[in-house]
């Protein structure tokens, strides 16, 4: 097994002297207790070498179908932006017969992919860390299906509707924008998470950087909009903060479709060395020592004489 770096062990788990695990620790594969197993052994239970269990949270010693489902939710996340971005380009605001048809298809493969990048990591690590903003997006992805089926449901029933209902279902549409807006800002700091375990400090600083100025641009939005609603006539006035807020956020619109794709590309890649990590062959204990030689019997021993 290649050699442990110090800076990827968890702290005081394996004791510097022996290199044997100090504490009670599962296996990350099995949960098998690893006290007092050699760091550079395998696991007596299921074979996996016990180094990935007290390397950390780096994804490339995580469990690889994990990683690898990370890694697709983010593919899928960034090929759904492309493709949205491609029919809003195509059709615009045209409504045409298959216009929510296309937005359930989209919003459905794209909760997919918000869920497989947002499954938890099975062993437990880092968990304490990333829970909230974790369950944030997750929470998101169903909102934004809900959100989609209420419009649907009051642009096309609207009319058959009661006006309490209707103004029932306005209220929650409402407060199922804003819930996904805080959910936008969380899937930044989940973003910066993931790249920590690669690790890649470029994406984090980019990560942060983005979230940062998004919230930004949103407050300057919120801003803008409750001028242009005061100013009536002057609406040249809003026009001065809605003009910067849009080219921001096309600014920072393509630099999340940048970010995303960069990290997708560095999972995948952790997904490829923590399947190397993971393989069974790919270490081995240490081979047996040869027997020694059985000790002379008398009659050879009398012959020495």
């Amino acid at each position: 097994m290649p050699a442990i770096n110090p800076a990827h062990r968890l702290p005081n788990v394996v004791d510097p002297a022996t290199d044997t695990v100090a504490v009670d620790l599962e296996c990350r594969r099995c949960g098998y207790n690893l006290r007092t197993q050699h760091e550079q052994s395998v696991c007596p239970e299921c074979g996996s070498p016990v180094g990935l269990s007290t390397r950390g949270n780096f994804l490339q010693y995580a469990n690889p179908e994990w990683v690898a489902k990370v890694a697709k939710g983010l593919q899928i996340v960034f090929w759904m932006i492309i493709v949205e971005i491609a029919l809003s380009v195509c059709f615009g605001n045209t409504i045409t017969p298959i216009a929510p048809v296309i937005d359930v298809l989209t919003t459905i493969i794209n909760v997919f992919g918000v869920w497989l990048m947002t499954e938890p990591d099975p062993s437990g690590i880092g968990e304490e860390k990333n829970v909230s903003a974790r369950k944030i997006v997750r929470i998101s992805a169903v909102l934004a299906a809900a959100s989609v089926a209420l419009d649907n449901a009051l642009e096309t029933g609207s009319a058959a509707l009661p006006d309490t209902f209707v103004a029932l279902l306005t209220i929650i549409g409402i407060a199922t924008v804003l819930a996904q807006l805080a959910a936008f800002i969380a899937r930044y700091t989940y973003f910066a998470i993931i790249a920590r375990r690669i690790p890649n400090e470029a994406l984090v600083v980019r990560s942060m950087m983005i979230q940062k100025s998004m919230i930004i641009f949103m407050l300057v939005a919120i801003v803008a909009a409750i001028i242009s609603e005061l100013a009536g006539s002057a609406a040249d006035i809003a026009l001065i903060f809605f003009l910067p807020v849009a080219i921001g956020a096309l600014i920072f619109g393509i630099m999340t479709i940048v970010l995303i794709y960069r990290l997708q590309v560095a999972v995948t890649n952790e997904a490829n060395a923590a399947r190397v990590n993971w393989a069974a062959d790919t270490y081995q204990s240490p081979p047996p020592m040869p027997p020694t030689a059985p000790p002379p019997t008398d009659a050879r021993a009398a012959s020495l004489h």
